[in-house]
């Protein structure tokens, strides 16, 4: 009796349990105790216990126990998405009531579009509730604030959200790492993107941008595409992205958010003061900056060569409303200096002109009396001062001919467009379908955009011939490798194989080659002359073309190799293993080791023997704390650190690269590891997966790698057993094989008899 009475008070425990948020593949029982109800919102409906029904679409529900609620995301019979999923749930006329309803046009919206006076024009947050959703389940949930968010794009059906994460709520931090690329594991404020004015077109013009962007070191928004339901209703694509707050700058740069100076458009200030800024732009209004010393006193207070990368960057693009979408910032210290954020560039890439390619933005950019919008005379200020200085211009016009020749080569930039446009494929029809949206807008906005990345460079190099007549015709640079190794052109991008771009005759090149492992660098062919020397200063060239070749040849067999290294144990701290390969002693003055941050550590006079270990490290009693046994050469004073998630080490004989390795290693299932050991001394160690294995132990520093020994004595046992004499036993099994076939033939003929 007692035992059936326990059964039935379980069973009532597991029919009370709530579901949790996910995908579900089948129809989703539901079991409601008579202490139980449920809310659901696609469409409404109000479920009260005791009950058992079934759910059969995606549905928002609310569960309410007793005095305690649960918010749930059940989508039913929804094939999960390659994209994340973002589930919100808000109470209906927070966002929908015809007065005050933060997604309706309300009572006082314009007519026509963009509806100016509409209630999703007001700066008002509403409480919600958040779920990121994978196939694999549940990723997060929590409560969370939310209002609209951007410009005239908020006029569009499917329109921008913002989301706030505070204490008020009950959620501090949305905890997840929304962002692989990012090491960042929480987030204050995030903003879920329609694509502004890109909201009918591409949805990925502004997110492409800012990824080219990033890569020439300017701070962007982190952005990955997201499917979207709101109270259970399909919601179409939106962008997740980042906000551009002083948390934002505290996260990327390491700045205290209190300390800090964030403005935006011409002086409107959203962190700290603008003092310093008006203080900038009084002093370059006051002062000629031709004067190589004014010049100098502002790039004390801007940092130059960033507004160089967001000025070539806004112009190459032809963004024609950067003149509205400014955000710059500072560090407030002795040295701070002014940077700039690239945001909102949906106008960019032939958006706002047909074509595109042909607009000549580096006179828009530049006017000195344009109009209130889009390029208002405060907007291009602070390049129309600085192109004043002839060393600005030189160094603008060279910075700007490396970015067309490297980061904006057409081939990459298609690759790289349809790359982004593969992830969005899969779920852009089921958007495009909730919100009417024809594919062929879609498909002729990236067909537009890949047709600017081929005929764009042609016409901006006519436009900067057109603004810097004082360094001459333009020049056709083909740059050209042989052997395996790439160039460094003008110590802002590489090359390899054959490229081609265009130059000026006025301008001079730094070139610096690199070989790859097993490569030594041997000469240059320059229009048919030899030059020698692994870096040259080449002055300017009076040439329609300059061809370059960097010629590369096979380097003598390595000899000191890195071997064994650990950038994780706290006790030993970091350390390295390298051993002698070669038939003979080697002297080690003459090698170097440097990281990717160009830290160099010159190893002092000392001899290797052949066939010897010798291990580098930066603290040497930690290290014998951790191998007190270890009786081999021990180097102290290492006087840089390894990456713990990446770095790469290059190590130079008489500067002649004869090792390196790179490495990104990840977090959580790589966090056991203390050691990192090669499998073969003799590997090609370029491919750092396949060739280098994690040790969970400490390591075996100053003795033959582990995971190498193990392979050898596997060969050895191998090679012993195929030794072992086992003919008279195999002779055996082949005649008791021929009997047994021998016999079954037998008995098949007989049973035909």
């Amino acid at each position: 009796m007692r035992l059936w009475i326990f059964l039935l008070f379980w069973a009532n425990l597991l029919s009370a349990q709530v579901p949790p948020s996910a995908y579900y593949a089948k129809e989703l029982p539901i079991h409601l105790t008579d202490s139980q109800s449920l809310q659901l919102f696609s469409p409404p409906q109000f479920l009260q216990g005791p009950l058992d029904s079934l759910l059969q679409r995606p549905q928002f529900a609310i569960w309410q126990t007793g005095d305690s609620l649960s918010y749930r995301s059940y989508l039913v019979q929804e094939a999960p998405s390659q994209l994340i999923t973002v589930s919100l749930f808000v109470q209906p006329k927070l966002l929908w009531d015809d007065n005050k309803g933060i997604y309706s046009k309300g009572p006082r919206a314009w007519p026509i579009f963009p509806y100016k006076g509409a209630n999703f024009y007001q700066k008002k947050e509403v409480p919600a509730q958040l779920a990121l959703i994978d196939s694999s389940g549940l990723l997060w949930e929590g409560p969370v604030g939310l209002s609209i968010f951007g410009g005239s794009s908020r006029a569009y059906e499917q329109k921008s959200l913002a989301i706030y994460a505070r204490s008020s709520y009950g959620a501090k931090w949305i905890r997840y790492p929304i962002f692989p690329d990012l090491p960042y594991k929480k987030y204050k404020r995030l903003v879920l993107r329609n694509s502004g004015s890109g909201f009918k077109g591409s949805h990925l013009r502004d997110a492409f941008i800012g990824q080219l962007g990033r890569e020439l070191g300017l701070g962007v928004q982190a952005y990955r595409p997201a499917r979207v339901y709101i109270n259970g209703q399909y919601w179409g694509i939106l962008n997740i992205r980042e906000k551009l707050t002083a948390r934002y700058l505290e996260q990327h740069y390491g700045v205290d958010k209190d300390s800090l100076d964030l403005m935006e458009y011409s002086v409107n200030v959203n962190a700290g003061s603008s003092a310093h800024y008006l203080r900038l732009r009084k002093y370059m209004q006051q002062h000629n900056l031709a004067d190589s010393q004014h010049y100098a006193q502002v790039g004390r207070w801007m940092d130059i060569q960033n507004f160089m990368d967001y000025q070539i960057m806004q112009i190459y693009v032809d963004n024609q409303d950067a003149g509205g979408n400014i955000k710059f910032w500072r560090p407030k210290t002795a040295n701070g200096r002014w940077q700039w954020l690239l945001y909102d560039t949906d106008y960019g890439f032939g958006f706002y002109s047909k074509g595109g390619y042909d607009f000549n933005s580096l006179k828009f950019h530049t006017e000195a009396n344009g109009p209130r919008w889009p390029n208002p005379p405060w907007s291009t200020f602070l390049l129309r001062q600085l192109l004043k200085n002839q060393d600005f211009r030189q160094a603008f016009l060279e910075r700007f001919c490396d970015r067309i020749n490297g980061h904006f080569q057409a081939e990459r930039l298609c690759n790289r467009l349809d790359s982004m446009g593969q992830v969005l494929r899969p779920e852009l029809w089921r958007h495009q379908l909730r919100w009417q949206l024809h594919h062929s807008l879609w498909t002729n906005r990236m067909q537009e955009m890949a047709e600017f990345a081929h005929k764009r460079p042609a016409y901006m190099a006519q436009f900067l011939a057109e603004f810097f007549p004082e360094f001459g015709p333009q020049q056709s640079l083909v740059l050209q490798t042989q052997g395996d190794g790439f160039v460094r052109v003008n110590d802002l991008y590489n090359t390899e194989g054959l490229a081609q771009g265009l130059y000026f005759q006025g301008l001079g090149l730094r070139l610096k080659a690199q070989p790859y492992l097993d490569q030594r660098f041997s000469h240059w062919i320059i229009n048919g002359q030899r030059y020698e020397g692994q870096s040259l200063a080449l002055p300017p060239q009076a040439r329609d073309s300059l061809y370059i070749t960097a010629v590369f040849e096979l380097a003598p067999k390595r000899d000191l190799i890195i071997n064994e290294f650990s950038c994780r144990d706290t006790l030993a701290g970091d350390w390295i293993e390298f051993f002698n390969a070669s038939a003979q002693a080697l002297q080690l003055e003459k090698y170097a080791l440097e990281d990717e941050k160009g830290h160099r550590y010159q190893f002092a006079a000392g001899q290797l023997p052949a066939g010897a270990y010798l291990v580098l490290c930066r603290d040497s009693l930690g290290f014998k704390k951790r191998f007190p046994d270890f009786s081999g050469q021990l180097w102290s004073g290492l006087n840089f650190g390894l990456g713990a998630k990446s770095d790469q080490l290059l190590l130079y004989a008489q500067n002649e690269l004869v090792d390196s390795l790179s490495y990104k290693l990840g977090k959580s299932k790589d966090s056991l590891f203390l050691s990192l050991a090669l499998r073969h001394p003799y590997l090609q160690r370029s491919n750092f997966a396949l060739n280098w294995k994690k040790e969970r132990n400490a390591g075996s520093p100053g003795q033959e790698n582990p995971i190498y020994s193990k392979k050898r004595k596997e060969r050895s046992l191998s090679k012993n057993w195929k030794a072992a004499n086992f003919a008279p036993y195999l002779w055996g099994l082949a005649l008791f094989l021929a009997l047994l076939l021998a016999a079954y033939g037998l008995g098949q003929y007989r049973g035909r008899e």
